[in-house]
């Protein structure tokens, strides 16, 4: 027998995380407290790690191959930006987490960016 993970291919891997992403902010706008929590950090997490992992993998054979990839490169970098925002600006978290649940996401959070290997997209910080 053949492991799926072996035979897929980089484009049906971005389809399912690109699924799993969409599932995640439709859990976390339609949970209530502690479920919407852990579905917003589990988005965090994944949005952090994909994007991350796209920017060196993906994005240097997309500039070279693609036809406009400098483009479509650019684009990608501004709707992660535009994504990043709207993450920063999650005003429900205050609104319907219990706050010593924040902390323990907080201690979370940071755990995750110590092992996640990223480094800043040159969105990163632009207002």
């Amino acid at each position: 027998m053949t492991d799926p993970a072996v035979e897929q291919d980089v484009v049906d891997l971005l389809v399912e995380q690109h699924t799993r992403i969409r599932d995640l902010f439709v859990e976390v706008e339609s949970s209530s407290s502690a479920a919407r929590a852990h579905a917003f950090h589990g988005l965090v997490r994944l949005l952090t790690v994909h994007e991350a992992a796209a920017e060196q993998v993906l994005h240097p054979p997309t500039r070279l191959y693609v036809h406009g990839g400098d483009h479509i490169v650019a684009d990608l970098l501004a709707e992660e930006y535009r994504t990043g925002q709207t993450l920063a600006a999650f005003r429900y978290l205050r609104r319907d987490v219990p706050a010593g649940e924040l902390r323990a996401f907080s201690a979370a959070l940071r755990t995750a960016e110590a092992v996640t290997p990223t480094r800043p997209t040159p969105a990163a910080g632009k207002d």
